[in-house]
């Protein structure tokens, strides 16, 4: 059973992969909609600095997730932070989660609309990636974490 866990779990340099390709990929899709004439190449100059910056503000998170593994964010949190304080603070992660959550769906809806299927309704839209997550959700993010071992590097430099 342990071999198991051992065998579907996220690494470290995997979730590091997951949160660069994440980062990228917002203004990757929103480059071509933007016709910024002074842009030009700089705009992969700040993709490409904003990585690191992204990186050191998740790597708190990761560190604890890594830490306490086995236990979620309302858990560990009340370890470290006491009851009262713990809970506020998963709270406040609660609520960027959420926000990221809305602003990523959002922008894939927006791209949807515009770019690919300028008449579906935006519901059937919202639908589909509801059911994409879902069933990602059910079968494991190992996958995706894999996946991104093998796509970051092709992304970075092609």
């Amino acid at each position: 059973m342990r071999e198991a866990r051992i065998k579907d779990k996220i690494y470290l340099h995997q979730a590091i992969f997951l949160i660069a390709i994440s980062r990228m990929m917002v203004p990757l899709t929103y480059a071509p909609l933007i016709k910024s004439e002074y842009a030009n190449q700089d705009t992969w100059f700040i993709i490409l600095i904003s990585i690191p910056y992204t990186l050191i503000i998740s790597l708190p998170l990761l560190y604890l997730s890594y830490k306490f593994s086995g236990m979620n964010l309302l858990e560990f949190t009340e370890i470290i932070m006491g009851k009262f304080l713990g809970r506020i603070l998963a709270f406040v992660y609660g609520l960027v989660f959420l926000f990221y959550l809305v602003f990523y769906t959002g922008t894939f809806i927006e791209i949807l609309e515009s770019a690919l299927y300028p008449n579906t309704p935006p519901c059937v839209n919202l639908s589909i990636l509801i059911l994409t997550t879902i069933y990602i959700v059910n079968k494991g993010l190992i996958n995706i974490a894999r996946l991104g071992e093998i796509v970051f590097p092709i992304v970075l430099f092609i």
